[in-house]
C-alpha cells in the first residue's frame, strides 16, 4: 500500500462533509475491482482520499490508497470515466441499468444523500501495470453533511447483485430508526428478509441466496482510516465515539443464486457488506 501527503486546502466554512464516489467491477472469471474517490471536510480543512482494491481468485487482495489530490470522475451521456494517477487506474463505466437516488437520513444538523448512478454497468478498467479487465459493475455517490455517528446505527448492510437480466441494490439501516430499501431493476420493492445470506422479495416471489466466494475487506476500517487522518486532522479521533470508531466492516464478493417460486431463475455476482457498530 502506498500513501502520499495530502494537499490540505483551507475552506471557507468549518462544516463537516464527506463526498464519496464508489465504483466496482467483476469479470466473468471473478477478478474484482473496487475503487473510492472521496473528500472529507472538517473545521476548514479538506482531505482528499482515493483507494483501489484488486482481488484475484485464489490470491491475496491488493490495496493501493492515497491522501493526495483526488481525481473526480467525469459523467457524460451514460458514461462515467475515472482516471487516478495516485492509485493507478483508468476506468470507464457505461450505464446499462437504472439511476435512482434517495435521502437516507435527514436531521436539523444535516443528512445523507445517496445516488445510485449506475445500478448495472459495462466496465473497462486498465491498471498501472497495463493489464486490462472487462466486466460488469456499479457506481454510486453519497454526500454526508452530518457526522455519521449521529445517524445512530447499530448495523448497516449494503450491496448489489447483477446477472444477465436482473440487477438489485439494497441499503439496510438497523438502529434507533430502522429503515430498509431495495431496488429491483430500478423499481423500489418491499423486502421481508434481508441479511448477509438471503434476501426475500415476496411480491415478486423471489429469493436471492448469497454464497460467499471471498472476503474483499474485513476489520476495523474506520479506526484505521481515522488513525491515518490524525496527522492531517489533529484531534479528530477525540470527537468520534469509541463504539463507532471500532465498528467492524466485512465486504464480500458472493455468487448470487436467484430463485422464483423455488426454481432457479438466474445466477450472477454480488458485492455486499456489513458494518457492525455494536463493538463486536
Amino acid at each position: 500500500m502506498t500513501e502520499s501527503k495530502a494537499n490540505i486546502i483551507q475552506t471557507q466554512k468549518p462544516a463537516f462533509t464527506v463526498s464519496k464516489w464508489f465504483f466496482d467491477s467483476v469479470t466473468k472469471e471473478g477478478f474484482c475491482i473496487i475503487a473510492y474517490a472521496a473528500i472529507l471536510k472538517w473545521r476548514g480543512i479538506c482531505v482528499p482520499y482515493s483507494s483501489l482494491l484488486f482481488s484475484k481468485p485464489g490470491k491475496d487482495n491488493n490495496v493501493n490508497s492515497s491522501f493526495k489530490k483526488v481525481e473526480w470522475p467525469i459523467c457524460n451521456e451514460g458514461k462515467i470515466k475515472w482516471h487516478s494517477k495516485a492509485v493507478g487506474a483508468n476506468g470507464e463505466w457505461t450505464q446499462q441499468g437504472s439511476m435512482f437516488k434517495k435521502q437516507l437520513f435527514n436531521s436539523e444538523e444535516g443528512g445523507l444523500d445517496w445516488c445510485c448512478y449506475q445500478s448495472f454497468s459495462d466496465v473497462k478498467v486498465e491498471l498501472h501495470n497495463g493489464k486490462k479487465y472487462s466486466g460488469k459493475g456499479y457506481v454510486e455517490h453519497l454526500k454526508l453533511t452530518v457526522e455519521p455517528w449521529k445517524i445512530n446505527l447499530s448495523q448497516l448492510r449494503w450491496g448489489h447483485f447483477f446477472s444477465g437480466s436482473v440487477n438489485m441494490v439494497w441499503v439496510d439501516f438497523r438502529g434507533v430508526e430502522p429503515k430498509r430499501w431495495l431496488w429491483y431493476n430500478g423499481e423500489q420493492v418491499e423486502v421481508s428478509v434481508l441479511n448477509d445470506k438471503v434476501i426475500v422479495i415476496p411480491d415478486l416471489q423471489l429469493t436471492l441466496h448469497l454464497v460467499p466466494d471471498r472476503v474483499l475487506e474485513q476489520g476495523h476500517k474506520i479506526a484505521y482510516v481515522v488513525k491515518k487522518l490524525l496527522r492531517l486532522l489533529p484531534g479528530f479521533n477525540k470527537i468520534v465515539p469509541e463504539v463507532f470508531l471500532m465498528a467492524k466492516e466485512t465486504k464480500w464478493l458472493s455468487k448470487g443464486q436467484l430463485y422464483r417460486n423455488g426454481l432457479m431463475h438466474d445466477k450472477g455476482w454480488s458485492i455486499h457488506e456489513l458494518v457492525d457498530f455494536k463493538g463486536s
